[in-house]
């Protein structure tokens, strides 16, 4: 049966959780033996994995690929796919697993030179949180990584660009605008892993 693709935010299993000029931020939640639409990557995304499973995928006209043969990631594992913006791609993705597959991902909605060109603006110095250190940095994104331990909180903080701070352990985000200054804190009784992502 042909299908006819969808853009990734409209995808069901990709919940659009928020939106506006700068990004859109999409809690995807792909239960086991589920598949997604197809649906197309057009913009540079960066991922935060939160729940792991065995997965395959299949671009559209072609056979499915995968799941690969090694352990399967961990939750906190961070990565970004940044050719989306001159190279857009259409498939859908299968659990094959038996856990829920879950990330956190941010779209970077900007259009700035593409991730081929040679052109690079100076960037803006991030002021780091305390005993966070920087994990991805590529043109349209910066990651930062960190943990805080119970009771403990970073130092005030303020990014120059819109950044967004992801829990690892539960999936919750924060959305700040450029220049907002903010403390991370951990109320809690365990260890708090952090990522912090910079959109470009």
């Amino acid at each position: 049966v042909l299908q006819q693709a969808v853009p990734v935010q409209e995808e069901p299993r990709h919940h659009l959780v928020f939106n506006d000029d700068v990004a859109f931020i999409l809690d995807v939640q792909i239960p086991p033996g589920d598949t997604t639409l197809y649906h197309t990557h057009a913009d540079p995304i960066f991922y935060v994995s939160i729940g792991t499973s065995r997965t395959r995928s299949q671009v559209m006209g072609r056979d499915w690929v995968g799941p690969g043969e090694g352990l399967v990631s961990s939750p906190g594992r961070v990565f970004s796919n940044i050719r989306y913006a001159d190279r857009p791609v259409t498939h859908r993705v299968n659990n094959v697993g038996d856990g829920l597959f879950r990330l956190i991902a941010v779209i970077n909605r900007s259009h700035g030179p593409s991730a081929d060109s040679a052109v690079r603006s100076p960037r803006p110095i991030a002021m780091l949180p305390s005993g966070f250190e920087v994990e991805i940095d590529n043109h349209w994104f910066r990651s930062f990584r960190g943990t805080l331990e119970p009771g403990a909180s970073s130092t005030l903080h303020r990014h120059a660009l819109p950044v967004v701070t992801v829990q690892v352990a539960d999936g919750t985000w924060l959305f700040h605008i450029a220049g907002t200054e903010h403390r991370l804190e951990n109320p809690g009784d365990t260890s708090l892993e952090l990522v912090e992502i910079e959109i470009r």
